[in-house]
This record gives structure tokens, C-alpha cells and sequence, in this order.
């Protein structure tokens, strides 16, 4: 089963080696078509091999092995000017 890779801006980054990420969404409603935006916060894990993105840069992350109890994601690169 492939993993899915999300996109999203970074709130915070003031942890060690964590990252709190900002996911939008956008769903059209099933009767009324009408377009509903949603939005997430996720934890990422940021690897030795990366740098630490900076405030309101967006980062690629994927799902991956639980680091903690709430880190679930791992972040793959920094995306530039999005």
C-alpha cells in the first residue's frame, strides 16, 4: 500500500526535530456542490538530513512510523516558493 505525500505550511517550528504543519483541503459538498474548505494541523518529524524549515515555509511530508504518540509523519523536503 503506497503512502500519501501531503503539502503544507509550517506554524511552528520551535520544537526539536518536530514541525507543526498547516493541511488545507477543499471538497465540494455531495448534494449541493457547494465548496467546503477544511484544514488540519499535523506534527511532522524533520530529519538529521534536512534542514529545519523556516515560519511559513511549505514542506513535503509522508506517512510514516510512529515517532511518538502524536509525531506520524516525516518530512521529506523543503518546497521552495509555493
Amino acid at each position: 500500500m503506497s503512502k500519501k505525500i501531503y503539502i503544507g505550511k509550517v506554524i511552528t517550528n520551535s520544537m526539536d526535530k518536530t514541525v507543526k504543519v498547516l493541511v488545507e483541503s477543499e471538497k465540494s459538498h455531495r448534494l449541493y456542490g457547494k465548496k467546503i474548505k477544511s484544514q488540519r494541523y499535523i506534527l511532522a518529524h524533520v530529519d538529521d538530513k534536512i534542514p529545519m524549515p523556516s515560519l511559513g515555509s511549505y514542506v513535503e511530508f509522508i506517512e510514516s512510523r510512529p515517532y511518538s504518540k502524536m509525531v506520524k509523519f516525516l518530512v521529506l523536503n523543503v518546497l521552495e516558493g509555493k
